[in-house]
């Protein structure tokens, strides 16, 4: 599943990413929170893992056209460095790269 290649706010448009990131942020915000208060099930928890992997993904088929977007990305990119070196990486990079080269063509406008 990939994210938009424009996301229209109030007739504004937006990078598609930027309220994905911002839904990822939130969850993990939740699953913080009541773990904290020590009331997170198991359950609970999976499905919230579950939604925030289903964002990753949407991000990771994106590439950024604004500067939110590409931190987003660059953020996802390190939340992996944990893990071997594969394709999600590679598909991170490539479309970071091409969000870039966009920008860069428009001037850095998002």
């Amino acid at each position: 599943m990939s994210a938009p290649d424009v996301f229209v706010l109030g007739g504004r448009q937006i990078d598609p990413i930027l309220p994905l990131e911002v839904e990822r942020q939130q969850i993990e915000a939740k699953v913080d929170a009541l773990d904290g208060a020590g009331i997170l099930d198991s359950e609970t928890e999976h499905e919230l893992d579950a939604r925030i992997i289903v964002l990753e993904d949407q991000i990771a088929a994106a590439a950024p056209s604004s500067i939110g977007g590409a931190i987003a990305v660059i953020g996802q990119l390190k939340r992996l460095s944990e893990y071997e070196w594969g394709e999600d990486h590679d598909k991170l990079i490539e479309n970071l790269l091409a969000g870039l080269r966009r920008l860069a063509g428009a001037g850095g406008a998002a």
